[in-house]
């Protein structure tokens, strides 16, 4: 309080001279307590000489601290920052690993496949001639598969029959089976069929069989269809909702339906009758 009173330079002054006035005399002969004042004001003199001295430095000093806290939060914000982006770093870091792993792996990937291709070529092509034996070898099997119920009963007839007979005897007795399983139904020709017909057969088999096929998917497809339709139906009622009608056929739809149903029909007896042929022969 008695500093900030001291701050007017007038009272300070007058306070000044005065104390340079009683600064040498001895009080203490007078009064103990005017000693003591005379000592008191003296060093309060002293303390706001001072004080004026210390004083800008110590306002500097809580200016710079101020600064210092400053400066301290947005160091401490630069390091929250700066550890969120180390954290980044490490998950970039740790994906790009990843991705580069991934990579090599791919491309070894695509090497052991090269490989392999190339290994299946040099397969496929050593495979070529083999396909064209195994081709001959199915031709020669198909016939063989056609006598094979004859070249069993001659065969069985000759164990079971040909141990106590002549050579004249066993010729006429194989002849006379021939002729019984010839007579019986059963399929037997020595005669080699030609190549180019057998090839035909069997293509004609393939082709059949590949109709089939699409007959009975295009059937499937229209059973499925036709049963959708009715889950739709189903699902509408228990919706209670009315299910839209069928839009009705014209004449010519109808019509178009029966040729398409008779002319398939016409097919499946020409192929039945084909089949039936070929196991006559």
């Amino acid at each position: 309080m008695m500093v900030k009173k001291l701050n007017d330079p007038r009272k300070l002054k007058e306070l000044g001279i005065l104390f340079e006035t009683i600064r040498e005399k001895d009080f203490l002969k007078v009064s103990m307590a005017a000693d003591g004042l005379k000592t008191y004001v003296g060093a309060l003199l002293e303390y706001v000489k001072v004080y004026r001295q210390v004083k800008p430095k110590m306002d500097q000093q809580e200016k710079a601290t101020k600064e210092l806290m400053e400066v301290e939060k947005k160091l401490e914000e630069k390091s929250k920052f700066l550890n969120e982006k180390e954290a980044e770093l490490k998950t970039l870091q740790k994906e790009y690993d990843q991705a580069v792993k991934k990579l090599n792996d791919l491309a070894y990937s695509i090497k052991q496949i090269n490989i392999k291709m190339v290994r299946a070529g040099k397969l496929v092509d050593g495979l070529k001639d083999e396909g064209v034996r195994w081709k001959e070898k199915i031709v020669q099997l198909s016939k063989e598969a056609r006598n094979l119920l004859a070249n069993v009963i001659i065969s069985a007839t000759a164990v079971s029959y040909f141990g106590p007979f002549t050579i004249e005897y066993r010729k006429e007795f194989l002849n006379a089976t021939k002729e019984y399983v010839i007579k019986a139904g059963v399929h037997y020709s020595t005669q080699e069929p030609d190549p180019e017909e057998e090839k035909r057969r069997i293509e004609q088999e393939e082709e059949e069989k590949r109709r089939e096929e699409e007959e009975a998917k295009k059937k499937e497809e229209e059973e499925k269809k036709k049963k959708e339709e009715e889950e739709a139906k189903k699902k509408a009622i228990e919706e209670g909702k009315e299910p839209e009608p069928e839009p009705e056929k014209t004449p010519e739809e109808i019509e178009k339906e029966k040729k398409e149903e008779e002319e398939r029909k016409k097919k499946r007896r020409r192929r039945t009758k084909k089949k039936r042929r070929r196991r006559k022969n």
